[in-house]
């Protein structure tokens, strides 16, 4: 279902929390909350940023978080709202990508919000969209499997999964002694 055929919001709160210069596609239909919940998952990866200890994560939030502004500011000013939605996921897409590169690959929790891609073309611009994004999802999800298995992941990511595991197989150790078990295992 197009944009400007979806169902039109008629509620006093959403008329305060949406500005009043934003056009009227944004204050009547859906997408409406799906500006603020951009500008809010901006600004989310705009303070992150600063968070991160790995200098490539802290460059590709912001350089998401900034994408994702001027995306959203292009739509306010006329770019359709299908453009917009597309390239934001093609940026989404990239920057999962890059996370799960340098945080161990398939198995990063990066690799999780694969899941989420397809929803946005869903509820934003139709279920054809979403059944497109769905696909493109499995593939990348298939390559980083495959990418994985071939070994293509850093070397500092594999020294740090190798010497988290040891502190968990540590961890576990301990806590089972503690309990008695550890002739069990």
């Amino acid at each position: 279902m197009p944009s400007e055929q979806a169902a039109t919001f008629k509620s006093t709160w959403w008329e305060i929390v949406l500005p009043t210069w934003l056009p009227e596609k944004f204050r009547t239909t859906h997408l409406g909350p799906f500006l603020i919940i951009v500008w809010a998952i901006s600004i989310g990866l705009f303070l992150l940023s600063f968070l991160s200890p790995n200098t490539a994560s802290q460059t590709t939030l912001l350089l998401t978080a900034c994408a994702f502004l001027v995306l959203s500011g292009a739509a306010i000013m006329g770019l359709p709202v299908g453009v917009a939605v597309h390239i934001g996921l093609v940026i989404s897409s990239l920057h999962l990508l890059n996370e799960a590169f340098h945080s161990g690959g398939m198995f990063s929790v990066a690799m999780g919000w694969f899941a989420l891609l397809p929803l946005l073309p869903l509820f934003a611009i139709g279920v054809a969209h979403a059944v497109a994004w769905f696909i493109v999802s499995l593939i990348l999800l298939c390559r980083c499997l495959v990418g994985k298995r071939r070994g293509v992941v850093p070397a500092a990511v594999h020294h740090q999964q190798r010497h988290s595991t040891l502190q968990w197989h540590e961890l576990l150790d301990e806590l089972l002694d503690h309990a008695g078990l550890a002739a069990v295992v």
